[in-house]
């Protein structure tokens, strides 16, 4: 048998729970126009070039610099029809795409491009992730040669955050080429 407060006292807790899991809100934190909720814009690094161009480019800048970007990949499926490339190369020694947020969960997203080998595109993906100064994750693609890009592709997600302020680094370093594109990121 149930005694009343015992039941009284599950019903508070249930209630706490469902209260506390009404509260959760998914926010996305857009490559070119920032967090939906805060404003804060994404960081990258460098931003410029040797030559004093920018070393990070949205799909606006490839489609309006001649020249510019050898892979251009649809708006159609991206988030908020924009995406932010770079492309690598061990002479710059880091690049990385920075922003923070609060919350208990992170999820980010790429865009993959598969050019193919004898293109002598860089096409592969190399990253790492750095969620509050620690390497949390690796992220690597292979091109498969199809010339077919892939969105939405989940490259790192952390569920078990503390509650709270986070800063996320998306980060390439090291020998390999790496051609990155980051589209957004999802935080609860």
């Amino acid at each position: 048998m149930i005694r009343p407060h015992n039941f009284l006292l599950f019903i508070a807790c249930v209630g706490d729970q469902l209260s506390l899991a009404s509260q959760l809100v998914n926010r996305t934190i857009d490559d070119t126009y920032g967090d939906s909720s805060t404003g804060l814009m994404v960081q990258y690094t460098p931003s410029s070039n040797s030559l004093g161009g920018p070393y990070w480019v949205n799909n606006e800048q490839c489609n309006t610099t001649a020249g510019s970007c050898a892979i251009t990949p649809s708006t159609n499926f991206a988030f908020d029809h924009t995406w932010t490339q770079t492309t690598y190369f061990p002479n710059v020694h880091n690049i990385s795409v920075g922003f923070s947020f609060s919350g208990i969960a992170i999820y980010v997203y790429l865009i993959v491009t598969n050019a193919p080998l004898n293109s002598s595109l860089v096409s592969n993906v190399f990253c790492d992730f750095r969620l509050d100064g620690e390497i949390v994750g690796h992220f690597s693609h292979l091109t498969d040669n199809s010339s077919n890009p892939q969105f939405n592709v989940s490259a790192f997600n952390k569920i078990d955050l503390n509650p709270g302020n986070h800063e996320m680094l998306i980060e390439t370093t090291g020998d390999q080429n790496s051609f990155i594109i980051f589209d957004y990121a999802l935080y609860t």
